[in-house]
């Protein structure tokens, strides 16, 4: 391992762990989106919570601080196993936020930003599944868990091995995130969200 490989890691956790989702929700409508909807911090509740400017806002800010440090690590170490460690300290804050008692979000946006930077064919790959699955089924959670597993099997052909563990460990971390909404899906009773695409009858 190079030199100082621990440096964009650690920047990756800190910065992963900003909680954009609740300071959104707090200093832009007063709401404190953890005491609202499903609890987290992520963009799905953000979502259904404050709607779909709040929601998309929080997407692209909790996309890019999965972006930036992994292609910060990208230019300054040629090592793919320090670029794969720096992608998933950032879903580790995302997820568990030193800021927030170690809760947060549910790792989706801060995961496909890294997934971007790593492999972008990949990352896309996931997200066409995402958006396939979201719209015929209107189940986010079910979305995100296909969509990082079929990103994973592309990283499994396309990538490095580095960068095929980071994959399967974000879709390791999603899965466990969203441990009660499986629950809920076998037993039919998980909720299902209006995409903004949709018209109300679609749901």
């Amino acid at each position: 391992m190079e030199p100082y490989w621990w440096l964009p890691v650690l920047f990756a956790y800190f910065l992963g762990a900003i909680p954009f989702g609740y300071l959104i929700g707090k200093y832009m409508y007063g709401v404190d989106v953890r005491k609202k909807g499903s609890g987290n911090t992520g963009a799905t509740n953000v979502y259904r919570v404050l709607g779909a400017k709040a929601g998309g806002l929080t997407f692209l800010l909790d996309a890019c601080k999965g972006f930036i440090p992994v292609i910060i690590a990208r230019m300054f170490f040629a090592d793919p196993k320090v670029w794969a460690l720096t992608g998933a300290a950032a879903v580790v804050g995302h997820i568990f936020s030193i800021y927030l008692k170690f809760r947060g979000g549910k790792g989706m946006s801060t995961s496909f930003g890294v997934g971007l930077a790593l492999c972008p064919i990949c990352a896309l790959c996931g997200f066409i599944t995402w958006l396939a699955v979201t719209s015929i089924t209107n189940y986010v959670s079910l979305a995100s868990i296909l969509g990082f597993l079929f990103g994973a099997v592309c990283a499994y052909f396309l990538a490095p091995m580095p960068i095929t563990l980071t994959f399967l460990f974000m879709f390791l971390l999603i899965l466990f995130a969203h441990r009660s909404n499986v629950v809920r899906l076998i037993n039919g009773t998980e909720r299902k969200t209006r995409m903004p695409w949709q018209k109300k009858e679609d749901v």
